[in-house]
């Protein structure tokens, strides 16, 4: 069994953070709808699911992330702006669509 890959923390530029900020639909297996918001604090990108916590995101590159609480987050981008992610990894991935 190969050890798991180690997660990255690369740096994204304030340009770059400006193309995922912004307010997400996420679809949850049983049809309904979560709110999810990806923020900017300072020079961090955060996630935070309306009514939980924000937690910080660490950039692994090619417009894929990892939150602090290990949620994976893989960004479709269209003319350098982000349009909607897969949250999670595997089967259960759950996608998410930019609502503004």
């Amino acid at each position: 069994v190969s050890p798991p890959a180690a997660i990255l923390d690369l740096t994204v530029t304030a340009t770059e953070r400006a193309r995922y900020v912004g307010e997400y639909r996420l679809t949850i297996p049983d049809g309904s709808r979560q709110t999810v918001r990806v923020l900017q604090e300072g020079d961090q990108l955060m996630v935070q699911v309306v009514g939980g916590a924000a937690v910080r995101m660490r950039s692994q590159g090619a417009h894929v992330f990892i939150s602090m609480n290990g949620n994976r987050m893989a960004f479709d981008m269209s003319a350098d702006r982000a349009t909607g992610f897969m949250w999670g990894a595997g089967s259960r991935r759950l996608e998410a669509v930019r609502a503004r």
